[in-house]
Formats: C-alpha cells, structure tokens, sequence
C-alpha cells in the first residue's frame, strides 16, 4: 500500500472522504483524474487506490478494477466493517444465467451427447455446455 505522494484533492468531499470535481459535472475527483492521465474508463470498471486513501488524485495511485477487486482490496486492508465477500459460484454469482438445478440438468443429459441441443435449449455457447460437463469453468466447479 502506497501511503507517500498522495495528491490530496483540497475542497468539497463526500461523507466517505472522496473529492467532488463539479467543472466537469458532478464526479468523483479520482475518476476524473484518472480519465485525464489515461483515457476514458471503460464500461462496468471501477477507478480504484493503491494507496487506499479517498482523497487522492495521484494518477500514478489509481487503477482499473471491478466492484469484487474493490471489496476484496477493501477486505485485505481491513475496511471490511462487516462486510462479507459474496460467492461468486453457481446461483450467487449475480451473472449467473443458468440455476444450480439446470447445471445439474446438463451434466446428465451431457453424457447422451447433446451438446449443441442443450446449448440452443439454455441459452449458452456449446463451450459453456462443455465446462459445465467436465466442471472446468468457476462458476460451475462448486456444484455437485
């Protein structure tokens, strides 16, 4: 964790100690400040802190990640307050399209040789059907 030059943003923040950048409308002044340095932030990514410090602008503190790297950063610094990680497994993984019920589903009727047939009929790529079957893909593995 980074905690020497930090950019510390002087002026308006939010309860959570984030500075507001109201020039380019109503954002968070690290999110800004990371479009300036590098770009446009790309669809369903989050600007998060290396030094873990609300606050800071520094362009070289900040990175892209997603909402789950931003829980688990926040749970390996201990700033959990009672937060627990989700499971990203099977029905708790808010992607999920298919039930715990359905990969099971799959799993039997696989081994008739549907593939193609059962990946038309859920929704899913052929290869979806094929992880699900020889539990290779995350989300499926946990499943029995």
């Amino acid at each position: 964790m980074l905690t020497s030059d930090c950019s510390i943003l002087k002026g308006a923040k939010d309860k959570d100690g984030y500075g507001w950048q109201r020039k380019v409308g109503e954002r968070k002044a690290h999110r800004v400040a990371y479009v300036l340095a590098n770009g446009p932030i790309p669809n369903g990514l989050w600007v998060l802190h290396k030094c873990d410090n609300p606050s800071c602008v520094n362009p070289d503190h900040l990175y892209l990640g997603d909402g789950f790297q931003n829980m688990k950063d926040r749970k390996d610094r201990g700033r959990n307050t009672g937060w627990k990680m989700p499971s990203r497994y099977g029905e708790a993984n808010s992607n999920c399209k298919l039930s715990n019920e359905q990969v099971l589903e799959i799993r039997q009727r696989y081994k008739r040789g549907l593939t193609k047939a059962l990946a038309t009929q859920y929704g899913v790529c052929d290869k979806t059907i094929l992880r699900i079957a020889r539990k290779e893909k995350r989300n499926f593995d946990k499943i029995v």
